[in-house]
């Protein structure tokens, strides 16, 4: 069993004017372990197939499972971060990055700690490494 299965998926955007078709009969499995990239070009799709996956959109048709589970919104075990990243420069370095925690009010990772991430627990992303001094601002 795969696990990730993605089976015969649509989507469509519906507005009061118009239907856009996103996804049109997308059948996809990835094994533990296996790597995958999504490319094309802007609009076809791949956000939308990500938030498929992260549950944070339901497909019109067809199913997609993870362990062979359904995929229900938001479950917490899936997510991504989208290609452009946004910091709020009224946040610190960690509360940017605990922000879908806290979200979700879970409790803290052990991980930032661990991987020597601790010193920017009260930096903001306006005094730091020109890595977070270049992302955009909210």
């Amino acid at each position: 069993m795969a696990l990730l299965d993605i089976n015969h998926v649509d989507v469509i955007y519906q507005s009061e004017k118009s239907e856009t078709e996103a996804v049109r009969d997308l059948t996809l499995s990835v094994d533990e372990g296996e790597f995958i990239a999504l490319v094309g070009p802007s609009g076809c799709g791949k956000t939308t197939l990500l938030s498929m996956i992260a549950g944070l959109l339901t497909p019109t048709h067809g199913s997609v499972t993870i362990d062979g589970e359904p995929i229900v919104a938001s479950g917490g075990n899936v997510g991504y971060m989208l290609q452009r990243d946004n910091l709020f420069e009224w946040r610190t370095i960690e509360s940017n990055v605990l922000l879908g925690l806290s979200i979700q009010r879970s409790t803290r990772p052990t991980c930032l700690t661990s991987t020597g991430s601790a010193n920017l627990k009260t930096r903001s992303p306006l005094n730091c490494p020109a890595v977070c001094a270049n992302a955009p601002r909210l």
